[in-house]
């Protein structure tokens, strides 16, 4: 199996790019993440464990940057590597005492091995899912639900990394 660090240093160097770029982004939006958590409990002075709550709640009408970390192995006769990594911001807004409008958008940042022969490895952004939900503005411990549309916008920086519409 042939890994990235198996080639010449030339077809490695946009591979670690890449990869250092996705770094970057991981540590500085989790430093974001921990920051704004921290901050919202300290000024509301909740408990540790509502917050928790709130933030497993992708319907809590609080903003969070959760993100979510795929590798992927053993892709095609080359058994190539994709690493992605989805931001996550989930945003809401008050749009009266009983709805709210609730955003959230998946950007995918992606790193992918060629997996066969004569192509090259490609790294960038995926295309990015937007979601528009329509929710309830629940007590705690009551039912809450919400409904709206999904948006797929073609902004892949590389065709071998989108839907390719």
């Amino acid at each position: 199996m042939q890994t990235m660090w198996d080639r010449s240093p030339e077809t490695r160097v946009g591979t670690k790019a890449g990869l250092t770029v996705m770094w970057v982004l991981v540590l500085t939006t989790s430093t974001v993440t921990l920051h704004s958590a921290s901050s919202r409990a300290a000024e509301t002075d909740e408990p540790s464990t509502e917050l928790a709550k709130k933030l497993a709640n992708p319907l809590a009408n609080i903003i969070s940057v959760p993100l979510q970390s795929n590798w992927d192995f053993g892709i095609g006769p080359k058994d190539a590597m994709r690493y992605t990594l989805n931001i996550q911001p989930v945003i809401p807004f008050a749009l009266n005492d009983h709805w709210n409008l609730i955003i959230r958008t998946i950007l995918p940042v992606i790193n992918a091995e060629t997996a066969m022969a004569g192509m090259d490895s490609v790294s960038g952004i995926g295309d990015i899912t937007q979601s528009f939900f329509f929710a309830t503005n629940a007590e705690p411990g009551d039912w809450m639900w919400g409904a709206g549309p999904v948006l797929l916008w073609p902004t892949t920086t590389d065709r071998l990394l989108g839907a390719g519409r």
